[in-house]
């Protein structure tokens, strides 16, 4: 999120000062999964969410985001998932509980 490199100049001991337009109001938000079996190499695997300050965009993961991250890492690895959360707010949703209790079979958190 850092501008594109310019060329300025300013006096010898004066700081240079490059000028940006916008708002710099964007983010970037990243949830990660990296995956350990023994025997295998480990995989990293994410998604990311990219926030610009636009009106009616998402500006953070929501809990469906965070489900559908848990189906794709299991569907791509096919084995059941130890899942270990911090205590976000939106890890601590019901309907996420609720979906680990319907998927109790493949998910443990």
């Amino acid at each position: 999120m850092r501008p594109p490199k310019g060329r300025t100049w300013a006096p010898r001991g004066a700081r240079p000062v490059v000028t940006v337009r916008g708002r710099g109001s964007g983010r970037v938000n990243i949830a990660s999964v990296v995956c350990y079996r023994l025997g295998h190499r480990p995989h990293l695997m994410f998604k990311l969410l990219i926030y610009h300050g636009r009106k009616d965009e998402p500006r953070s993961f929501t809990w469906s985001d965070y489900r559908d991250l848990i189906m794709a890492v299991h569907q791509q690895l096919g084995t059941p998932l130890v899942w270990c959360w911090d205590n976000l707010s939106v890890h601590l949703v019901a309907e996420l509980a609720r979906f680990a209790e319907a998927n109790a079979d493949r998910l443990r958190i």
